[in-house]
């Protein structure tokens, strides 16, 4: 997901002034509303605090992601606030918040909260993307740095396997690999059937993935490969049938 298309100059400020995390998030709240990326401005304040009870959105490093997928939500957007002053948000490394990321997306299935949250969580633990991001003084500067960063992709890999190891294989194959795309990741699928080990996904995959699927309905081979990274085990007939679920389940779980 390429982040510098959404950009909105509407949505960017500088040294914002806030007494605390309600009321930067009632703020900022009004700014989606004034932009016209909310058609309920109430309604979309509410979910973003109803996100925040289910756990905090502050990861830490001074940076905070609240989010919220609403219906009243016209238009996929974010915002990004730089704050005159740190305010506390019970962040998960206890430290203040000094930039704050708020996003609004629409409630239907393409889920595209989840694939703007995986972006920027990917985009921030980058040391130098985040620090630019939080000492620019221009949209100028922000424009640039996502241009350079917004492409970065969640990269997954995936195998497949049935006791059979023809047409399900196959078939889950080309369907996570589609969903995956859909869902704007790079994917890689391994395939482990009659024609033996096929597209094998390599160590340095491995390293550089963010997350594994594997569709099997017997034991792959190799499996202790998997454990360094999160990985969700489903049957091959779950990625035949409705890989789009599959990947979104992934998302929700890792984002």
């Amino acid at each position: 997901m390429d982040l510098s298309l959404m950009l909105n100059e509407k949505l960017v400020r500088f040294d914002f002034e806030a007494d605390g995390k309600e009321d930067a998030i009632r703020k900022i709240g009004e700014l989606m509303y004034e932009s016209g990326k909310v058609s309920d401005k109430e309604a979309y304040i509410e979910g973003v605090f109803q996100r925040e009870t289910e756990c905090t959105t502050g990861i830490g490093m001074g940076v905070a992601i609240p989010h919220c997928k609403s219906t009243s939500v016209k238009e996929a957007g974010f915002a990004l606030i730089k704050l005159k002053n740190p305010i506390e948000w019970g962040t998960l490394d206890g430290g203040p918040v000094t930039y704050i990321i708020m996003l609004a997306a629409p409630d239907n299935s393409e889920n595209v909260h989840l694939r703007m949250l995986s972006q920027l969580a990917k985009n921030l633990m980058d040391d130098d993307f985040r620090e630019t991001l939080t000492h620019a003084t221009s949209i100028e500067e922000i424009k640039t740095l996502f241009k350079k960063g917004g492409g970065v992709t969640m990269y997954i890999v995936c195998v497949t396997s049935c006791p059979v190891g023809i047409a399900h294989t196959y078939m889950a194959a080309a369907n996570l690999e589609k969903a995956a795309k859909k869902a704007g990741l790079e994917v890689k699928v391994e395939t482990q059937g009659a024609q033996g080990l096929e597209n094998e996904i390599t160590k340095e995959d491995i390293k550089r993935a963010d997350a594994c699927v594997i569709a099997s309905d017997v034991r792959i081979r190799n499996s202790e490969r998997f454990d360094p990274i999160p990985t969700l085990n489903v049957s091959v007939s779950e990625a035949v049938k409705d890989a789009d679920s599959v990947i979104k389940e992934l998302l929700e779980a890792i984002s």
